[in-house]
């Protein structure tokens, strides 16, 4: 899977922007960040979806996420609606 086509939990994206799962949840919700749905509730993030996010809202971009370095697959950290 190509680095942009990386799957990503609300967990990375909250440790990566040091918040709760919740406030991910919220930027979600408020349509600031694209997520989609798996069938059992949780959230998934594109890799390319959260650079877009982050260059939107003057965030810094790790290295270690352009890399892919210290990603775990996704399973498990997922957040429920």
């Amino acid at each position: 899977m190509a680095n942009g086509d990386r799957r990503l939990t609300t967990g990375h994206i909250g440790r990566y922007c040091h918040v709760s799962r919740g406030t991910v949840l919220k930027w979600i919700r408020a349509e600031k960040l694209h997520a989609y749905v798996l069938p059992d509730g949780q959230y998934r993030i594109t890799q390319a979806a959260f650079m877009d996010f982050l260059k939107a809202y003057d965030m810094p971009i790790d290295e270690e996420l352009l890399t892919g370095a210290g990603q775990a697959s996704g399973a498990g950290s997922g957040s429920r609606a």
